[in-house]
């Protein structure tokens, strides 16, 4: 009897040992560093990152990327502050951010799904707990592609997918659309009832307090949208703005949701094409931010 426990303990202690030998390798990252051009930087979502230029917005560099939740932007805004001094950030506030957040659904090819493998040796604890609570199924998955690429990496196996760890390790850029809204077919917006979504709210919050610790001038920034489009009255505009005045008034917030653009200048019902997104970065440029936050775009002043 005391050896068939000697047995188990010692086969036990060894299977904890490869365990850990695993683990260790499966998540080994060396600590994510960039260095950046300039000192103002543009984060967010598709939304900045195809209508912001920063060839024309020359004193900024963009680093926004599809599908990009706070989580991620709070975590990216981390790695660039540390060994970066910045002054400025533009980021992406839009409705679909903090009312409805698609990017937050437990479903197969989301963004966490593919774009966890990036950071996941940068988060915190809480941060894996939140992606973890969340969206354990994206979560869960991500890590199986961490395992795969680590394991290609291992035998030398040529990599074919788009989303293993190495391939997503970027920080975004600007990336116009060249199609326009009538060059492809898309769905209509549908209406759902707005509910906040809490865990970019925690993680907006987060943000902020980053910026206030490190000096850095936060400016929240809503590209134009696709105004005259006649199912834009569904987009939950209301919710939306009794968020942040309820939240984040104290925070500059420009406001471009209706600045007119040239005919053909969107994508879809949020997204510029390239056209609008020229004619926006251009305009900002030419305007001045320093300028628009004492304008009628700059929706603190409403607050005050």
């Amino acid at each position: 009897m005391k050896k068939f426990i000697y047995k188990i303990l010692s086969f036990s202690i060894c299977l904890l040992i490869c365990l850990v030998g695993i683990y260790s390798y499966w998540f080994s990252q060396p600590e994510t560093s960039v260095k950046i051009p300039t000192q103002n930087i543009i984060i967010g979502d598709s939304n900045t990152r195809w209508s912001m230029s920063d060839k024309i917005l020359s004193s900024y560099s963009n680093y926004s990327t599809g599908g990009e939740t706070y989580l991620f932007a709070y975590r990216k805004l981390c790695i660039l502050s540390k060994n970066n001094k910045i002054d400025t950030l533009l980021l992406s506030f839009n409705p679909h951010n903090t009312i409805n957040n698609m990017w937050w659904n437990d479903k197969d090819g989301t963004p966490i799904d593919n774009r966890m493998p990036a950071f996941y040796s940068d988060f915190s604890q809480e941060e894996h707990l939140d992606l973890l609570q969340e969206t354990p199924m994206s979560y869960l998955k991500s890590i199986l592609k961490i395992g795969k690429s680590k394991v290609e990496t291992l035998f030398s196996v040529l990599k074919t997918s788009s989303n293993t760890a190495d391939d997503m390790v970027r920080f975004g850029s600007y990336h116009p659309n060249p199609e326009n809204e009538t060059q492809h077919e898309f769905k209509p917006y549908q209406y759902q009832k707005p509910i906040v979504t809490e865990v970019e709210l925690k993680y907006l919050k987060k943000i902020i307090k980053e910026c206030q610790n490190k000096n850095i001038h936060l400016i929240l920034i809503q590209p134009p949208k696709n105004y005259l489009r006649k199912d834009y009255k569904n987009y939950d505009h209301e919710a939306f703005y009794d968020t942040y005045y309820q939240h984040f008034s104290n925070v500059d917030f420009l406001d471009f949701s209706k600045l007119q653009l040239p005919p053909h200048a969107y994508w879809d019902i949020n997204h510029t094409d390239i056209v609008g997104a020229e004619y926006f970065s251009s305009f900002i440029q030419k305007q001045g931010i320093r300028n628009l936050l004492d304008s009628k775009f700059n929706l603190k002043h409403k607050t005050q």
